[in-house]
């Protein structure tokens, strides 16, 4: 256990959550948005969050782009959805390799260009 009291820590924690619903969902929305910031800076070239592809620099349109397309098994074999549990999967891994940033308009293009049903051409 991390405490020396760690169920009266816990006990507390959840009490002050329940008193505190809105401080307690401005904090967890602060460290989510300094989580995705954290992984958008790591897979980012140089350390500045910026879509790979096109450069677009607004963080709330970028988001982690799995390289070989494999998102959907990943999810399934973690249990993992997009969001915050992503990026606390990539930093508790230190940040495997295999992801890239994008921004979410280069992000469904490529998975549309993916699909068996493209034809080809420029989209």
């Amino acid at each position: 256990m991390p405490y020396k009291n760690y169920e009266d820590t816990l006990a507390y924690s959840k009490k002050y959550a329940r008193e505190h619903p809105e401080r307690q969902r401005n904090y967890q929305k602060k460290l989510g948005w300094e989580l995705k910031i954290k992984v958008l800076q790591y897979y980012s070239p140089n350390g500045i969050p910026e879509c790979t592809h096109c450069g677009e620099k607004d963080i709330i349109v970028l988001c982690i782009d799995h390289i070989n397309g494999d998102g959907g098994e990943e999810r399934k074999k973690f249990n993992l959805h997009a969001g915050n549990r992503f990026y606390r999967f990539l930093a508790k891994n230190n940040f495997p390799e295999g992801y890239q940033v994008l921004c979410l308009n280069c992000n469904w293009r490529k998975r549309y260009k993916e699909h068996k049903l493209y034809q080809g051409g420029e989209l």
